[in-house]
């Protein structure tokens, strides 16, 4: 009975190992994916607004 329990704790700390690994490898790979030079959305609003006040 001992056995089972040993096997089961093991079996679930490697599938949450495996979990883990694969989701910095997913995290890792987004971020590569990213622009850095992208513009932040909140600084694309803010010149929206100067250009409609410009227009004004």
């Amino acid at each position: 009975m001992e056995q089972n329990q040993i096997l089961v704790i093991s079996i679930t700390a490697l599938v949450v190992l495996a979990l883990v690994l694969f989701l910095v490898r997913q995290n890792k790979k987004d971020r590569e994916g990213m622009n850095p030079d992208e513009a932040d959305s909140v600084k694309e609003v803010h010149t929206n607004q100067e250009r409609k006040r410009d227009k004004i």
